[in-house]
């Protein structure tokens, strides 16, 4: 969006347009007139005032803000127990702008761009419970005990994490966080998510 209130670098000429017309003002466009020199130093300050004004239209818009992104964070009660205050600007900004948006997220695709945008860093998949190949353990016991729980209100939450050097004989399903803070990712999808639904992590090596 285009800023309408971009200041100008002198105003002065603006002022002096701005007087009235006759022979006792034509030395307002004279530049060595006192008339001129008059304008000029009065002209600063509402040149200061204009530069104020594009400031703050710039710090109205949230994609644009820099001085007033901490007033813009604490009005979408940010930081909260999910989301902390990042380093990142752009970041920063985009989450004001997510929490302002209050769109529901109601369709798989719909909190699949929203992790997508919120853990940039972080490969994240999410499909239904239903679709999910590692239902059960390949071992002697399962894992996520999830018998007899409706997989439709299931969803999977899989992360993909750096293969490591790992000696040990078998290779397992689960993942010690490896570095991710699931807490983070599930305390975010639990405020968007239906409360009837179980989210369910796995880790996938790459």
């Amino acid at each position: 969006m285009t800023n309408i209130f971009t200041a100008p670098k002198s105003t002065s000429q603006q002022m002096a347009d701005s007087l009235q017309q006759g022979r006792a003002w034509d030395s307002k466009n004279t530049e060595d007139s006192n008339l001129r020199k008059l304008i000029n130093c009065l002209a600063v300050a509402h040149n200061q005032t204009q530069q104020r004004v594009e400031a703050l239209d710039q710090e109205f818009r949230i994609d644009k803000t820099f001085d007033l992104i901490e007033e813009w964070e604490k009005s979408v009660g940010i930081p909260d127990a999910c989301i902390d205050i990042y380093e990142d600007i752009v970041q920063r900004r985009a989450d004001v702008i997510e929490r302002l948006r209050k769109i529901p997220k109601v369709t798989l695709s719909d909190l699949q761009a929203y992790v997508d945008a919120l853990f940039p860093e972080i490969q994240i998949t999410l499909y239904p419970g239903v679709d999910w190949e590692h239902s059960s353990f390949e071992y002697s016991f399962e894992f996520y005990f999830i018998s007899g729980i409706d997989l439709r209100f299931v969803l999977i939450v899989e992360i993909q994490l750096p293969i490591s050097n790992n000696n040990f004989e078998y290779e397992w399903e689960i993942e010690f966080e490896g570095g991710v803070n699931t807490d983070i990712v599930e305390c975010v999808l639990n405020q968007v998510i239906p409360s009837n639904v179980i989210l369910l992590f796995t880790y996938k090596r790459y």
